[in-house]
């Protein structure tokens, strides 16, 4: 076992991947390819030396990456106008997938209970609205 603090993931399995999420691989892909357990990967991946490698490639082939999502759109686009609503129905979905790209993943909270002072955006409104015409 290595010393506390320390990985068992050596820096070419780091790099493999990191190119392997790159390349749209799953979890399962990359650690057969890399010899490790599914949840080795997937710890791994959330790591931030692999995310360094990971953006550091994005970096270098930033114009590569510019273009395809240009064809990608262009390709949504067309697919959006087909007249077969299955293509439509997917394009919609591709659509979908392109926008929320890049942004992390959306929280989900539960909703705010009564008990323990926590509130809801939409709840916090009602008061201030509430509040506001109160005072005019």
């Amino acid at each position: 076992m290595p010393a506390k603090g320390k990985s068992r993931v050596s820096p070419e399995q780091r790099r493999k991947i990191a190119a392997g999420r790159v390349a749209g691989q799953t979890a399962r892909e990359i650690a057969c390819e890399v010899g490790l357990s599914e949840s080795a990967v997937k710890k791994q991946v959330i790591d931030p030396r692999t995310k360094t490698l990971i953006q550091r490639f994005k970096d270098r082939h930033e114009a590569e990456l510019q273009e395809i999502l240009k064809l990608g759109v262009e390709s949504i686009k067309r697919r959006l106008k087909h007249s077969d609503p299955a293509v439509q129905c997917q394009a919609t979905r591709d659509a979908l997938r392109y926008s929320e790209s890049g942004d992390p993943p959306l929280a989900r909270l539960d909703p705010a209970e009564d008990r323990g002072g926590d509130f809801t955006l939409e709840e916090l409104l009602v008061v201030y609205r509430r509040h506001e015409s109160a005072g005019s």
